[in-house]
């Protein structure tokens, strides 16, 4: 019976092969028939030669590279695990997630090794290549540099067009880069982000900033709801030096601009403004 199923999983891959069909659901499919034929044959009992031959066939679905890769590290054969991920990463550009996994494996790998100057590469990779991994990754080729190194990866990383920055320059301490950057922004979420770390140090800076993207929203919102987003703001800004000044300096000012804004003047009001 087993034999019977078998010929038909091959004729089930012989006729995915030759409909010459493309895309992620083909090669899934494609994936799930190889896997399973590889489970009949071990059910089979068939010698191991025919079953690495049949592994080797098939390496370029990713299912089968990481069977062979799990296969050699439960062997002790580490040095076939890493060619064989560094093979994939190779073959599957185009596929970002598969490529970030064979990344994170052999990252595993080179750690275990003591491969100090290969990990970092890889994380290199990783974090510029990939642009992936965030502060994990930071923090991971932080630890595997020298301090040296890692001033001037930082250094790297801050001046390219990346996601973590500000996240970065708090972890680092860089606090006047980070209170430059997030008045730069001209984005609440962001000040509010990290109000915490700046507000003791950059408290009439960050007063500034925040006014600043307070005026520019009060000319665009329109609706009630954004005008309790802003009165909201203004009794954040009391808790600043100078703050309840400049809050009440700037209700006044949108209470002259926009006194056609009924919603507004009644929220205003009624949060004492």
């Amino acid at each position: 019976m087993l034999l019977q199923y078998g010929e038909l999983v091959d004729r089930q891959i012989a006729n995915l092969e030759a409909s010459g069909k493309q895309g992620y659901s083909s090669e899934y499919e494609m994936k799930q028939l190889l896997m399973r034929r590889f489970d009949l044959m071990k059910k089979l009992s068939l010698p191991k030669e025919e079953l690495d031959a049949f592994l080797v066939r098939n390496t370029n679905y990713s299912d089968i590279r990481k069977l062979r890769v799990r296969q050699a590290l439960e062997d002790g054969r580490m040095d076939e695990a890493i060619r064989l991920l560094e093979e994939g990463k190779s073959a599957g550009r185009g596929k970002r997630g598969l490529v970030e996994e064979y990344s994170k494996w052999l990252m595993d790998l080179y750690e275990r090794q003591g491969r100090r100057d290969k990990l970092i590469a890889e994380l290199e990779y990783h974090v510029f290549v990939l642009a992936s991994g965030g502060m994990e990754m930071l923090n991971r080729l932080k630890k595997a540099c020298t301090p040296a190194q890692w001033v001037k990866y930082r250094e790297r990383y801050l001046s390219g067009r990346t996601y973590h920055k500000l996240e970065l320059m708090e972890s680092e301490g860089l606090w006047e880069r980070l209170m430059e950057a997030a008045v730069k922004s001209e984005n609440l979420f962001i000040l509010d982000r990290y109000e915490a770390a700046l507000k003791k140090r950059y408290p009439s800076e960050l007063l500034d900033a925040y006014a600043c993207v307070l005026t520019k929203e009060a000319a665009a919102v329109s609706n009630r709801k954004r005008y309790q987003e802003l009165v909201h703001y203004l009794k954040k800004l009391r808790g600043y030096p100078d703050g309840a000044e400049r809050a009440a300096r700037l209700a006044e000012d949108w209470r002259t601009r926009y006194i056609r804004r009924r919603t507004m003047m009644e929220e205003l009001r009624n949060a004492g403004f």
